[in-house]
């Protein structure tokens, strides 16, 4: 544990959020309800208390403190920097395949119009040689 937390410091507890009530008329007004209050053996119970901290050392620990938070959000800046790098990569890649299946697409679109057209046109061609032995059959 680092030192500059020699000095507890009680977490606020979450208050629960008021509930809405509905008023007659256009204004609204809140109904605050708190949380249940310590019973008396933990405030009597010295040894959940931190000891008194004097000025200096307050003001060491505010420094040591802040100094902590500055490297957090550094590092969570940096990691949402390298999630953001990564997320931009990973969208240019499904761009990229996307466009790459819209290409191939079109491309076996093209092929099979151009099969279908020459199926055609030999089948046609049979068509009107079956004919023609046919009628010389005949």
């Amino acid at each position: 544990m680092l030192s500059y937390r020699s000095c507890r410091i009680e977490k606020r507890k979450q208050e629960p959020k008021p509930r809405e009530v509905q008023n007659v008329g256009q204004s609204r007004m809140y109904q605050r309800i708190d949380t249940a209050h310590h019973d008396a053996s933990f405030v009597n119970n010295q040894s959940n208390v931190a000891p008194p901290c004097d000025g200096a050392a307050h003001s060491d620990w505010l420094s040591l403190h802040s100094d902590d938070l500055i490297e957090r959000l550094q590092a969570w800046g940096a990691d949402l920097d390298a999630r953001e790098a990564e997320l931009n990569h990973r969208a240019a890649m499904q761009d990229q395949r996307e466009r790459q299946f819209r290409m191939t697409q079109q491309a076996i679109i093209a092929s099979l119009k151009e099969k279908q057209l020459a199926a055609e046109t030999t089948e046609n061609e049979l068509r009107r040689k079956a004919r023609q032995l046919a009628f010389e059959t005949s």
